[in-house]
């Protein structure tokens, strides 16, 4: 697992204080003349350590997008061995891609919260009941429609595979099973089916079982 990066010898050379250069150095001298083909395993951020090598390449100049912490990268630095890092060339970097995958991120996370939502009201019940069928109703035990059921409803109703669906319907019912899937993996959970009452007020019917 994990991320792999071929990194050159004399970029290590110039740095030579630090943590790699040591484990490098130290792999060279075992293969004894011999081009060792051992890789270094290092346990930190795999994603991260791509803007290190921007570090060490570019004089310390790094431009990091938004998604990256700027004091996650100085923690970083400061693991592999690096010293008197100067922070002021270490600057955000902001484009139309970096804005367009921040906000790619932040809808994740509000998908994540709407799913999360509806896990929530699932766990309740199953306190109260032991089981894991639950039914989402469209009003509320008063009768009365509500912001949170209105919501509730309208999450299960997305999960609901209907026997004459469009291709497209089906394709974003998919799409909606996997995600409330990936957030129910966090319980232990999986969504074994979600139907739909046809009375009129109605409510969704959501089966879950364990993984």
């Amino acid at each position: 697992g994990g991320t792999v990066y071929e990194v050159s010898r004399s970029l290590l050379q110039q740095h030579p204080d630090t943590m790699m250069a040591r484990l490098a150095s130290d792999t060279w001298s075992q293969s004894d003349g011999v081009i060792s083909t051992n890789a270094l395993f290092i346990e930190r951020d795999g994603e991260r350590f791509r803007y290190c090598l921007d570090y060490m390449r570019d004089g310390g100049i790094v431009h990091l997008p938004p998604t990256v912490p700027k004091a996650a990268l100085l923690q970083d630095l400061e693991y592999y061995g690096f010293q008197h890092v100067d922070e002021s060339k270490i600057s955000m970097r902001g484009s139309m891609s970096m804005f367009k995958t921040c906000f790619k991120h932040i809808d994740s996370i509000k998908m994540d919260l709407k799913y999360f939502e509806l896990i929530e009201y699932c766990i309740c019940l199953y306190q109260q009941n032991a089981k894991l069928e639950f039914e989402i109703p469209r009003i509320n035990n008063t009768g009365e429609k509500d912001e949170k059921h209105k919501r509730l409803f309208d999450t299960a109703s997305k999960l609901i595979t209907y026997e004459r669906s469009s291709e497209e319907r089906s394709s974003e019912t998919t799409i909606n099973q996997n995600q409330f899937n990936s957030c129910l993996e966090r319980f232990g959970l999986k969504l074994k089916e979600c139907v739909r009452s046809n009375t009129y007020n109605g409510f969704c019917s959501i089966n879950l079982d364990y993984l």
